[in-house]
């Protein structure tokens, strides 16, 4: 079975509470910890040394391998409090509209503080969530055709907003090396050996484009007087041949 790295621990939770050095934050605390105490039946436990855990289970987790979590958890950041959702914001998100000023993670509700949320809509997110987490949960025998309902509906959203985006338009090709640049003709024009002012403008490319593209113009320049060389040392080379056969005869 896969371990977590944050496991529970024999700390005491009421000792955590107190080593919060902001009153409203450990107010909201206590106050949180008492909804997800209603939502899953259970008490809270310490995970690690700053993460208060509510409602013990078992899933098989993306790994494929089994793992121990919590339904619900809690713990008092610097700036907001992180609400842990196990089963996922996925099986929430749509109850997360109407709940009032906040921030999402990954599987984390972010708040500053409660007085900025509907509490009536946060505690049914937190109950709908317990729900879904006793469906995830490896022992469950019941039906599951809305938590496979759920994450399909997610993997729709996901897959929408994600078509919904701008698509980036291609970047223009310099003439003289056939490499992408960014801005305008400035590039082109420079390596081409022009040079004008209004080929200069607030939309010219990136330094490091720029030499990327000279640098390319250069290398090209050097194998050509390379090839050109060598074509003059060889025509010279048979010229002096001919020259010595001609004398011998």
């Amino acid at each position: 079975m896969a371990q977590n790295k944050t496991q529970k621990t024999a700390l005491r939770v009421s000792e955590y509470l107190q080593s919060i050095p902001s009153e409203h934050m450990r107010s909201d605390c206590e106050q949180l910890i008492g909804m997800m105490e209603r939502c899953t039946g259970d008490i809270a436990h310490m995970w690690g040394s700053s993460i208060v855990g509510v409602g013990d289970y078992r899933f098989v987790n993306g790994s494929g391998k089994l793992s121990d979590w919590f339904m619900l958890g809690v713990s008092a950041r610097k700036s907001a409090l992180s609400l842990y959702i196990g089963c996922g914001l996925q099986f929430v998100q749509p109850m997360l509209k109407s709940l009032g000023a906040h921030s999402a993670g990954v599987g984390c509700l972010y708040i500053k503080k409660l007085s900025d949320v509907n509490l009536t809509q946060l505690e049914n997110i937190l109950q709908t969530a317990t729900e879904f987490s006793r469906k995830l949960a490896v022992d469950y025998t019941g039906d599951t055709s809305d938590v496979r309902a759920a994450l399909a509906h997610a993997t729709k959203t996901k897959v929408r907003a994600k078509e919904a985006r701008p698509k980036k338009a291609p970047l223009p090709k310099s003439k003289e090396t056939g490499q992408t640049v960014s801005g305008n003709s400035h590039v082109a024009k420079t390596v081409g050996g022009k040079s004008s002012k209004d080929s200069m403008s607030a939309s010219s490319p990136h330094p490091s484009q720029a030499a990327k593209s000279v640098r390319s113009v250069q290398s090209a320049a050097t194998r050509a007087t390379s090839k050109t060389i060598k074509a003059s040392v060889k025509a010279n080379a048979n010229a002096k041949s001919k020259s010595k056969t001609k004398r011998r005869a």
